[in-house]
């Protein structure tokens, strides 16, 4: 309990607006990893899903070391608009035939975009925005309201919902880990996770 008390305290700590060095090791070296895997298990088919791989990771690389450089305060102004788009992306995934009896992607021509995997990222950007202290001082008070479970509850609900119903189970999960870990950080009572 003291250890997860002690992470939860760590995690809080604002680290101005700099690179997180453990992340950027981390980042590189599962994609290093990922890719000598792609290789290992393609090179006797050609090269073509390894260059696919290495345009996304390089693809990766340039918009996280875009968006780390952007003060994540900013992001806020950007949320209700994102929020939107990606809602109204998760009910246009209906308006398509099913692949495999599956409503999850809006064709685009030369790739299918999957609407789901977007929404993971802005649910957690809104709750975060919703969950985390107004002022500096108010990080070492943290509580989080009832009030406040039930409004991330609706957040998560809704998108989680509607992937439900494209069918897809093991994304619609991942919401409900991603609401108890962001409860987890906001300081959420045991009780309330």
């Amino acid at each position: 309990m003291a250890v997860l008390n002690r992470i939860r305290e760590v995690a809080v700590v604002r680290r101005g607006n700099r690179s997180d060095k453990i992340l950027v090791v981390t980042m590189l070296a599962l994609s290093g990893f990922g890719l000598l895997m792609i290789y290992s298990a393609t090179k006797s088919n050609g090269s073509f899903s390894m260059e696919r791989q290495m345009i996304f990771v390089a693809a990766g690389l340039i918009i996280f070391f875009l968006m780390s450089n952007i003060d994540y305060r900013e992001y806020r102004t950007w949320v209700p608009l994102v929020s939107v788009v990606i809602l109204l992306s998760l009910i246009a995934v209906f308006l398509f035939a099913p692949v495999n009896g599956a409503q999850r992607w809006i064709p685009l021509g030369f790739f299918k975009l999957q609407p789901a995997e977007f929404a993971k990222v802005v649910v957690i950007i809104v709750l975060a925005g919703m969950l985390a202290p107004i002022n500096r001082g108010d990080v070492e008070k943290r509580a989080v309201s009832w009030p406040k479970i039930g409004q991330t509850l609706l957040v998560v609900s809704i998108p989680a919902y509607l992937i439900l119903r494209e069918p897809d189970l093991g994304t619609a999960m991942v919401f409900g880990f991603i609401l108890f870990v962001m409860l987890f950080a906001a300081g959420g009572t045991w009780r309330q996770m």
